[in-house]
């Protein structure tokens, strides 16, 4: 696909096919989420975007469906949409399995472990079944970088953990089983931790991947801690304080690649606000939640002045009457002051 965006002329050309528009238009949506600027209404048309969504479901899908639909679901992604993200996800479902790529090898087996991570991630996020098959029937070759093939794990992870969680719903979980998930996803950090500082030992980004593998690490643990009898605050405010830790550098350096503005780390903060906010009105004798609301209230402080988060003012007033201190009031006006109010999606 670079090879193709790279062939593109574009002081001369009027016109690039379907596939190169969306990949520019998820660029221009990361350019214009890490700059607060709105390129994207200018150059991009939002309407054609819809019809590319719905031409994918045509009677006679090709093979060529699978790779835009794929786009499409990722440009929902940074459109913030992501039921619409997990909608296109059930399309290309059915789409991979009528063209067997999960048996596939090649650029085939590549868009298949897209998918794959895309639908494990949104699904834990949503609280909603996984829609592809069963791990036990897949023939396609897991990627061979290892790092890759590490965060392929951490996928089977977050699939783990949401099928344990949704099993809940109908039977009794056991203790035993938090603790052997608990102990993966602890050895899948130290792992991953050390590759880490093989690929990366040399790199001045070397502490902001590390940082990145702790809130993935610390967003499973509130996941599986949600589980738990007995709940801890602390896996939230490890969680809260390696976003801080990757916000400041977002800003004093450019990290595209590291952003938690093009990923969906904004929709897992808000994941874990809601279960702090749940945890304090549920217990208010747990103090550590009532702590981890004003350093919530800091942290999209600070996010508002470099950042839309508009999104958040309601919920920003919810914690503050949970909070019900003068600080936590005050800097709601604040985040509020700051904040241009944009239409709900």
């Amino acid at each position: 696909m670079e090879a193709e965006l790279r062939q593109i002329d574009f002081a001369s050309e009027a016109l690039v096919n379907l596939k190169m528009y969306v990949v520019l238009s998820i660029g221009c949506l990361v350019y214009d989420s890490i700059n607060r600027t709105d390129q994207f209404a200018e150059y991009f048309n939002e309407h054609l975007l819809e019809s590319v969504a719905d031409s994918v479901e045509n009677p006679n899908p090709d093979v060529a469906n699978v790779a835009l639909a794929a786009l499409v679901a990722l440009y929902y992604v940074n459109r913030k949409r992501f039921n619409q993200s997990w909608n296109m996800v059930g399309v290309l479902t059915r789409l991979m399995i009528k063209f067997d790529l999960y048996r596939r090898k090649g650029v085939y087996a590549d868009i298949f472990w897209t998918v794959y991570n895309l639908d494990k991630d949104l699904s834990l996020i949503l609280d909603k079944p996984s829609q592809l098959p069963v791990d036990s029937i897949i023939e396609a070759p897991v990627p061979q970088d290892d790092l890759t093939r590490k965060f392929n794990e951490l996928y089977r992870l977050e699939n783990k953990i949401n099928n344990y969680k949704l099993s809940l719903k109908t039977s009794r979980g056991e203790d035993t089983t938090v603790r052997i998930i608990s102990n993966e996803i602890e050895n899948w950090r130290v792992s991953v931790s050390s590759l880490l500082h093989v690929h990366f030992f040399d790199s001045t980004n070397l502490q902001e991947f590390t940082t990145l593998v702790n809130l993935n690490y610390f967003y499973l643990c509130i996941e599986l801690d949600e589980l738990a009898d007995v709940k801890s605050s602390q896996f939230m405010l490890q969680f809260l304080s390696q976003y801080f830790a990757l916000t400041l550098n977002e800003k004093q350096k450019s990290m595209v690649g590291l952003s938690i503005n093009n990923l969906m780390y904004y929709q897992k903060l808000l994941k874990v606000i809601r279960y702090n906010a749940l945890n304090v009105i549920s217990d208010r004798k747990s103090q550590g939640y009532v702590e981890n609301l004003q350093i919530v209230l800091n942290l999209l402080k600070y996010m508002s002045s470099y950042c839309d988060v508009s999104v958040l003012v309601s919920l920003c007033q919810h914690l503050s009457d949970v909070r019900d201190s003068d600080e936590a009031r005050a800097t709601v006006n604040t985040i509020v002051a700051k904040t241009t109010p944009i239409p709900s999606i």
